[in-house]
């Protein structure tokens, strides 16, 4: 019998890795918007733009980073990339230390952080394909999504209490540090990797192929213009959820903390049960259905306003956490299952551009209309408008996708029998 993916060595230090690096990331996602509220007086529009900004790389340069990634050995390009973060956050403390941060020097850092995470995103992706067997996948995605739903738990938690206790600027040391880890990690993988045969094309050539392939692909392509549809609503509540916390419930850094911390809790519910939800249910509609949820019931978050906000929103934010787990678990292991090797880097550059570049710009809506309807109005009227996006995948040729493919490279997966595939 073949042994689990996690107790295989080099896995595990991808996973360990990556798990570090993830809680270290918690911290700063709640760190940077706190130290601009506080410290700089920050207003909606401007926590929706320092937000995005961490973001804005992935619609500029995606494309080209996938097919890059393709062209060489990506656990190197990961160290690199895993270096120049540290370098970017550790700057962060030192101005503050010397009184020369400003709120400028923040949206450098969050520029500067994406630039890097590009690269780094897409050779993850990509890598894990090349360390485990096919059959694997989709146990290694669940246990590296444990690596996400354990810093969901555990980072804004320590992120509230570092921010009380040393200040904002410092706590982003700790995510410093951790992608020092994480270099490490990777550095002691001890699989030989190869690099990418040559295409023998034009590099704008291997890009069009990349695109060709997810567009070609009924199911790739539904499940990317649906999605991005949706997270372009989705990600709007992230800015008016930080003024809400802070400006109608009166939260401290370390109490908003802890309850984002609960998000965690469900991310690990929803990262064991997975595999047997996806079984019993099929892909295609955990894909709609999970995502849906997690995003509309983001709407009740304004009810916190007339009930115990810890008592309210603690159990919604552990709803929120399981099935939008479940949910990527499966979109992650579909895309992959249905993508050659050699396609890896620029598939995923393709959901990276399309889908993370809704991120930021729905970073902005949520600010722009925080800033003209109010933080709570904006908070469910994004989380309705996402979950009807992200239902649309009901009518598409994912819906009926059953179970994850298994065919050559890119046929489309096998569908529900009493289903005809889609044309």
């Amino acid at each position: 019998m073949k042994r689990p993916v996690w107790r295989e060595r080099d896995f595990a230090l991808l996973w360990g890795g990556q798990s570090v690096s993830e809680v270290g990331s918690q911290v700063t996602i709640l760190a940077l918007p706190t130290l601009a509220i506080f410290t700089f007086h920050a207003g909606p529009a401007a926590v929706g733009l320092l937000v995005a900004s961490n973001r804005v790389p992935f619609p500029i340069l995606g494309l080209f980073a996938g097919a890059i990634v393709d062209r060489v050995r990506k656990r190197p390009l990961m160290i690199a990339c895993n270096l120049a973060r540290l370098v970017i956050l550790a700057a962060i403390p030192v101005l503050a230390a010397a009184s020369a941060l400003r709120l400028w020097e923040l949206f450098v850092s969050a520029v500067g952080m994406g630039l890097f995470t590009v690269f780094l995103d897409i050779a993850y992706l990509a890598y894990v394909p090349a360390l485990v067997d096919p059959d694997q996948l989709l146990e290694a995605n669940s246990r590296l999504e444990v690596s996400f739903s354990g810093s969901a738990l555990v980072g804004p938690g320590l992120g509230g209490v570092l921010i009380q206790a040393v200040g904002a600027a410092r706590a982003v040391l700790v995510d410093a540090f951790s992608f020092l880890v994480s270099a490490i990690t990777l550095f002691s993988i001890r699989r030989s990797e190869e690099p990418a045969a040559a295409q023998g094309r034009h590099f704008l050539g291997e890009v069009s192929e990349g695109l060709r392939h997810v567009f070609g692909s009924p199911v790739l392509r539904a499940q990317l213009l649906c999605m991005s549809a949706a997270g372009l609503f989705a990600h709007a509540f992230e800015a008016p959820l930080y003024i809400f916390a802070y400006g109608r419930l009166h939260l401290s850094p370390g109490l908003l903390g802890a309850i984002l911390a609960s998000e965690g809790i469900g991310s690990i519910i929803g990262s064991v049960i997975a595999m047997r939800v996806i079984a019993r249910f099929g892909v295609g509609h955990i894909v709609a259905l999970a995502d849906g949820v997690a995003i509309g019931v983001s709407a009740l978050i304004p009810l916190a306003v007339f009930l115990p906000p810890v008592a309210f929103l603690f159990p919604l934010f552990i709803v929120i956490g399981t099935m939008g787990t479940i949910g990527n678990i499966a979109q992650v292991t579909l895309r992959q299952s249905l993508s050659p090797a050699r396609l890896q880097g620029r598939m995923t550059s393709v959901f990276r551009t399309f889908f993370w570049g809704a991120w930021p710009i729905g970073n902005l809506l949520g600010g722009v209309l925080a800033a003209g309807i109010g933080a709570s109005t904006t908070l469910w009227l994004t989380s309705l408008l996402g979950l009807a996006a992200n239902l649309t995948i009901v009518f598409t040729p994912l819906w009926r996708v059953r179970d994850f493919g298994t065919a050559p490279a890119g046929l489309e997966p096998q569908l529900d029998a009493a289903t005809p595939a889609a044309p």
